[in-house]
């Protein structure tokens, strides 16, 4: 389960789970991710948004370290 779709609460990237996990779809999906594909061009914007999402309040990686170790 693709963690971005979690945090952006839509589909940013496609999951293919258990049997949709094919060579077919595969190689469909990643067609996606060419350059000049518009489903690609959306997913960078998606990440970009995702991207300021996390960091809004700081980096998240800073903030994840910061409660961890408030919870040691």
């Amino acid at each position: 389960i693709g963690l971005a779709n979690l945090i952006m609460d839509k589909e940013v990237v496609k999951e293919l789970i258990q049997y949709e996990m094919n060579e077919e779809n595969l190689v469909k999906e990643l067609g996606y991710m060419l350059p000049g594909q518009a489903k690609r061009e959306q997913v960078l914007s998606d990440y970009r948004a995702l991207t300021e999402k996390l960091s809004k309040d700081g980096p998240a990686s800073e903030r994840a370290a910061s409660i961890l170790s408030r919870m040691v």
